[in-house]
């Protein structure tokens, strides 16, 4: 039963992550942990399982049945959780992994504490036979000091006492004669008959006890100190090709390990006669027609009850040919998702320079146009769409380069002060005339020597254009403020304006890609993603938020002071 649970808790872990994967059915998930549960009902209920009349599990194995249930309530809840939402695959199935090892482990406590009952058991049958053992040299000496006045009585005795040593215990002796030796046959048979009724319990316990280790669906092995295998079920037989146990008894289990893993099994080996224990052990087998599969192995160990010298260990393998399968299919598939996010920034590189290149001369030729036909406003929209054509090339070219962990800025100490009224300058030339609207520098330095910020001028240009841009599309009138100052051992500067402020539909997802609101807006909503990551490129960071007094939003950015 406890090989069968282990089974069915492997079953349920792979149609749990075969759902997870989307490689199977919820019905298959829910079908594997129903078998498990009956199995785990039956362990404590007793009946027919596979052919075999199961007991009810006694009183005092309670306690420990009920830890396993308690973990297989917890098993199912957390697989029922994982499987009815969408979490995250390699994390959800670590926390199922653990919950079933959780289940296996108590699963194999019980186990443990049964074969502790068992043993006990016999402990107490050997005590039972030496004494019955005593008690039949004092029949002896008994019959020898009666054997001259009832010699066919005692004889009668004494044939039957051999025949009991003989292993007979299917005999009865005649009752007649005296009454001490009426008296001393009736106590024989009596002997004898409860003897038989032990030794029945006995080998059904132990035929029980037998049958679940040659049945359960893992295989199994006993080996001794050398290695030497002295007993295992036929999972195990069959598992490495044979047909017979002879086969594979008196083999050593390093025959049955496959050549890659030799000298690892022989490192684990002697750390077992060392420690006493293994765990979880990776090992790849070998059948006998030389073909091999991955497993993993735990044992417990055997102690000699006199002297508490290590004798051996019984070992369970799991075969994990399934697991290591769908382990390739995931390496291959990561692989395959590699080479399209390859292809992927190949061609939007490609794509974006090859854009670029037309646009470059269409900007020149048009510049040279505005030139010579002022206020043409055909010219003046072949101008504003080019260099918008620019912007999203680059934009494009950037998100590729961030996403790829090949976004790099180039430092150097600049006047921040500088650098802001020059792009508030630009700012103001585009905004419409007959917009009532201004943009104000509010400067909280205290002096020239505060100004200086170690940091890719050209990036902070086009973040702080980004943010000047999206305030002026989103403010009709009114004003923009631009203020700078000391923010701990760095620098703040912060863009408020009196416009609608943040759409609440945006506002979690404000710097992802793609995001916009604005009536106005006319690029991609690249700006204020890369905006973001130019900023935590020079190890500053980045927020927004509505204006709590006022109407319109602020956004915010902070860059750490230049080192001198």
């Amino acid at each position: 039963m406890a090989g069968k649970n282990r089974f069915l808790s492997a079953v349920s872990l792979l149609e749990t992550s075969n759902y997870l994967l989307n490689n199977g059915e919820k019905q298959d998930v829910d079908a594997a942990l129903r078998d498990l549960e009956t199995n785990i009902l039956a362990l404590r209920d007793g009946g027919e399982i596979d052919g075999v009349q199961l007991s009810p599990l006694r009183p005092e194995f309670s306690d420990d049945w009920k830890e396993v249930y308690d973990d297989w309530l917890a098993y199912r809840a957390l697989v029922d959780s994982v499987t009815s939402g969408t979490p995250d695959a390699s994390a959800a199935m670590q926390d199922v992994k653990s919950a079933n090892t959780d289940m296996v482990a108590s699963s194999d406590a019980l186990v443990k504490a049964i074969g502790e009952f068992s043993r006990r058991e016999s402990q107490n049958l050997m005590a039972l036979q030496i004494v019955l053992g005593g008690l039949n040299i004092g029949i002896h000496l008994f019959m020898l000091y009666l054997i001259i006045k009832i010699l066919k009585p005692i004889r009668s005795l004494r044939n039957a006492t051999a025949e009991v040593k003989k292993g007979n215990l299917d005999i009865a002796v005649d009752q007649s004669g005296s009454n001490e030796l009426h008296d001393l046959a009736d106590s024989f048979n009596s002997m004898v008959k409860s003897l038989r009724e032990s030794t029945h319990q006995l080998m059904v316990s132990n035929q029980k006890y037998q049958e679940m280790y040659d049945k359960a669906p893992d295989p199994y092995r006993s080996i001794n100190d050398d290695g030497t295998v002295i007993e295992c079920n036929w999972a195990y037989v069959k598992s490495l090709g044979f047909e017979k146990k002879e086969d594979v008894l008196g083999h050593s289990i390093f025959e049955h390990t496959a050549d890659q893993s030799l000298d690892d099994m022989k490192k684990s080996f002697e750390e077992w006669k060392r420690t006493g224990t293994v765990a979880n052990r990776e090992v790849w087998m070998k059948r006998k027609d030389g073909s091999i599969f991955p497993s993993s192995i735990s044992a417990t160990s055997i102690y000699d009850e006199q002297t508490g010298k290590l004798i051996g260990s019984n070992t369970v393998i799991i075969d994990e040919s399934a697991q290591y399968r769908t382990r390739k299919i995931l390496e291959q598939a990561n692989e395959e998702l590699r080479n399209i996010d390859r292809i992927k920034d190949e061609f939007i590189n490609v794509a974006a320079h090859e854009l670029r290149t037309p646009v470059v001369p269409i900007i020149l030729n048009a510049e040279e146009l505005a030139e010579e036909l002022k206020d043409d406003t055909r010219v003046n929209v072949i101008l504003r769409n080019a260099r918008r054509m620019t912007r999203l090339a680059n934009d494009i070219l950037d998100v590729s380069r961030i996403e790829s962990n090949t976004f790099k800025v180039v430092k150097a100490s600049t006047n921040i002060v500088s650098m802001i009224q020059d792009v508030i300058e630009d700012a103001r030339a585009r905004i419409p005339e007959d917009r009532p609207l201004k943009i104000v520098l509010d400067s909280r330095l205290n002096s020239k020597s505060d100004e200086n910020v170690l940091m890719d001028v050209g990036r902070v240009d086009q973040v702080l254009t980004n943010l000047l841009e999206n305030a002026v599309n989103s403010t009709e009138s009114g004003q923009i403020t631009v203020v700078v100052e000391k923010n701990g051992q760095g620098f703040q500067v912060s863009v408020s304006d009196t416009g609608k402020g943040i759409d609440a539909s945006i506002q979690d997802k404000l710097f992802q890609k793609f995001v916009t609101k604005s009536d106005r807006a006319t690029g991609t909503g690249l700006g204020l993603y890369l905006s973001k990551a130019i900023v935590e490129a020079h190890g500053g960071k980045m927020w927004a938020g509505n204006n709590k007094e006022c109407k319109g939003a602020t956004f915010s950015f902070s860059l750490p002071a230049s080192q001198s």
